[in-house]
């Protein structure tokens, strides 16, 4: 959009650089309180895992809740999943990975959430409690993504397409 007027256009990924996964983020001294473990981990392992189980309504009534598995642990030669806010918590949506150092299951780290986003290390370690620092990185964009898109838009700023969208 460039002032009222709107433009679109389909588009090719044409991109030929390195691609930064899960695992080129993970730190190499996650700290214990990180790691997850016995019954804990049959949580994750249970919230991960594909479901269809008989439940009721308020009513009474019965029906199905179905849900499908996502990967677990998440996989680490692959980009990482999109944060949430509720990243620090144990939930579905939240990354666990297996150590590649100690071979354990564990959170990832408010560091790797923020290496991930695009940000340097510690930018979120102003006196925050983790919490907030997984708040923080689950509420922000990727920073590699919007450097890249207000180019693209400099561009078009610079050289807007004809009206009738034939450049």
């Amino acid at each position: 959009m460039t002032g009222y007027d709107v433009y679109t256009r389909e588009t090719v990924p044409d991109y030929g650089g390195a691609f930064a996964t899960l695992g080129s983020v993970l730190q190499d001294d996650a700290e214990d309180k990180y790691f997850v473990r016995g019954e804990d981990l049959e949580k994750w392992r249970y919230m991960k895992g594909a479901k269809s189980e008989e439940r009721h309504h308020k009513d009474g009534s019965l029906y199905y809740y179905k849900e499908g598995a996502i990967p677990f642990p998440d996989i680490l030669d692959r980009a990482g999943r999109t944060m949430l806010t509720s990243e620090g918590t144990r939930n579905r949506s939240s990354h666990l990975v297996l150590d590649p150092r100690s071979g354990e299951y564990r959170r990832i780290t408010p560091k790797e959430c923020e290496r991930l986003n695009g940000f340097p290390d510690d930018w979120t370690d102003t006196g925050m409690t983790d919490r907030q620092r997984y708040f923080c990185m689950g509420n922000a964009l990727v920073v590699q993504l919007i450097t890249m898109m207000g180019r693209t838009m400099e561009d078009i700023d610079s050289n807007p397409p004809d009206v009738d969208g034939s450049s």
